[in-house]
């Protein structure tokens, strides 16, 4: 394993929903609710002096779910993340959902957040109740989520790997998650199993703004006013998607105020020769096709699609397997800017 993973603490986790109402609908991007539901919850669980930070972030939900659906459409998706690093990763599915059915979504907690204890006595607490919430609460309707489910499973990741915490309703209370074992196993160092490897597909829309400083020097793309829609899409290259993974590495390290620089230095001078080549390696992959269209409206992020390459190097897969597993760009905590290689 890569010796600069040891200081990312993650730990991963898979919740299933099983829905046990006759129907229901939900909203155009799961974790925008999700995040606004819980985040809301959880700040009435938590001792005042920690439930204000909880409090503020469900904030710019209450002036955005105000609007109708027509102009919420046209509003921006709020960036009202929690206070803690995290990611909600709503699995693909569908809208309207039957009595019975499950959804699925990750819940991906860093830095000083992926501590089980947190998701035991806090996370998991709080997705029961808005699970059975009470009529005339902020979530509930009719049809909503929000009071018409279950928690049936969660697993933890282990690698590659899911193991069961809550299997059939019931907790293993003897199950202890720890922030290092996200990465036991992957085979970031060994690419060869993805040789021949073309496109990426993004999971869910990205936005990449161009990043400031030495590792945003050579990524002019994608860097468009909030409120401009270009006639077309301009596919990131490969050191850009690089370059931006570099950026969020800085963000989940531990502490505050961290840097592209303060990642870097995280290596030894063999992976930094290594990134070195991998970044002037991706900076040459040649793009054969884009299938890039504009994320639908009211969802975070700005494009969804493919990218097919003539041939993605060895050298660069590992670090577009990492990407994929922090998330890169804007809306991170909304589950934006993931994909898989094909």
């Amino acid at each position: 394993m890569w010796t600069f993973l040891n200081p990312f603490n993650l730990i991963r986790y898979l919740v299933v929903l099983r829905v046990n109402a006759p129907q229901v609908r939900l909203p155009r991007w799961l974790a925008g609710e999700l995040s606004w539901a819980l985040g809301g919850a959880i700040a009435r669980r938590l001792p005042s002096s920690q439930a204000q930070a909880w409090s503020k972030a469900t904030l710019p939900w209450e002036a955005y779910n105000q609007a109708d659906a027509q102009k919420r459409r046209m509003l921006p998706f709020p960036e009202a993340a929690w206070p803690v690093e995290s990611v909600l990763l709503a699995y693909p599915g569908k809208l309207t959902y039957g009595e019975g059915e499950s959804i699925l979504f990750e819940i991906k907690l860093f830095k000083d957040a992926a501590d089980h204890n947190f998701f035991l006595e806090v996370i998991l607490p709080t997705l029961e109740e808005v699970g059975y919430a009470a009529a005339g609460t902020p979530w509930r309707s009719a049809t909503s989520l929000w009071g018409h489910y279950d928690v049936s499973a969660v697993y933890v990741a282990r690698g590659a790997l899911w193991e069961p915490l809550v299997s059939q309703g019931r907790l293993d209370l003897g199950y202890r998650a720890t922030p290092a074992q996200w990465a036991e196993g992957l085979s970031f160092e060994s690419p060869e199993a993805l040789y021949g490897v073309r496109r990426l597909q993004w999971i869910t829309p990205y936005e990449m703004d161009k990043f400031p400083g030495h590792w945003g020097s050579l990524n002019p793309v994608l860097a468009y006013p909030r409120r401009r829609s270009p006639a077309r899409a301009v596919p990131p290259d490969l050191r850009a998607i690089l370059e931006a993974l570099i950026w969020r590495a800085g963000q989940l390290l531990p502490g505050k105020f961290n840097t592209p620089e303060d990642a870097w230095k995280t290596l030894n001078p063999d992976e930094q020769f290594s990134l070195t080549d991998a970044l002037d390696q991706a900076a040459h992959a040649k793009l054969w096709r884009s299938n890039l269209q504009p994320a639908p409206k009211g969802t975070p992020g700005r494009w969804v699609g493919s990218l097919d390459y003539q041939d993605i190097p060895l050298a660069v897969i590992p670090y577009l397997q990492l990407a994929s597993i922090f998330h890169i760009g804007r809306y991170t905590h909304f589950g934006c800017g993931t994909f898989r290689l094909d």
